[in-house]
């Protein structure tokens, strides 16, 4: 049997909670009214498979429906440019430890 200190577990239940929080909040920019009817029309389609999986945030067109695609976008922009801008630069020769210190 495997024990979970109880810090371990508060923590995880607090992560938890903000994930569930954050599925409750919808991306700016989004039209609820017409996605709604959106949402009517794709029933039972893949989408609505993919958005039962999802936990629902999907349909709300949540924060965290995104995933990871945001980061990697931002990761892929800063290896690519990295060698323009001096400071980028300057912190990724540093490495991950040199960068924490500013």
């Amino acid at each position: 049997m495997c024990r979970i200190s109880a810090g371990a577990f508060s923590l995880r239940l607090a992560l938890l909670a903000v994930y569930r929080l954050g599925a409750h909040v919808g991306a700016p920019g989004i039209n609820k009214v017409r996605l709604d009817q959106v949402w009517r029309d794709v029933a039972g389609t893949l989408l609505g498979v993919l958005d039962l999986f999802s936990g629902g945030n999907f349909r709300t067109i949540s924060i965290f429906a995104l995933g990871v695609t945001p980061y990697i976008t931002a990761s892929d922009y800063f290896a690519a440019h990295d060698r323009r801008l001096a400071a980028v630069e300057e912190t990724a020769g540093r490495g991950r430890d040199g960068a924490a210190e500013d």
